[in-house]
């Protein structure tokens, strides 16, 4: 929501199959072909790593207009607890048991083991 407006700017319905417990920009992880579109990243209790594209809205102060476009999703072995993207292209994920995966994210569109 727009801390100034109180107004959803943008939404993806049904983006997890439970509930999203991770979000985070990944800006590193764009690239030529996003234009104003910022890298997004989620992980869900479904066990699914999913990348987006969020389009700003299309004026400074603007409450409609944003939009959240899937580019890419992933299963993880298990229930994500954290992940991090880096400037290297790929996001680390540590999920419920003692491993971390990394995994690449190739040409900042599809997510790839």
């Amino acid at each position: 929501r727009d801390a100034n407006h109180g107004a959803l700017l943008a939404a993806a319905p049904s983006a997890h199959g439970a509930a999203a417990s991770q979000v985070v920009f990944a800006p590193q992880l764009g690239g030529a072909g996003w234009g104003t579109a910022v890298p997004l990243l989620s992980a869900g209790d479904d066990s699914r790593l999913r990348l987006w594209a969020c389009e700003p809205p299309p004026a400074e102060g603007a409450s409609e207009g944003a939009s959240l476009r899937a580019v890419g999703s992933a299963s993880l072995a298990q229930k994500p607890n954290w992940v991090l993207p880096h400037p290297s292209g790929v996001v680390c994920v540590a999920g419920t048991s003692d491993a971390v995966g990394v995994w690449r994210v190739s040409g900042g569109i599809r997510i790839r083991t």
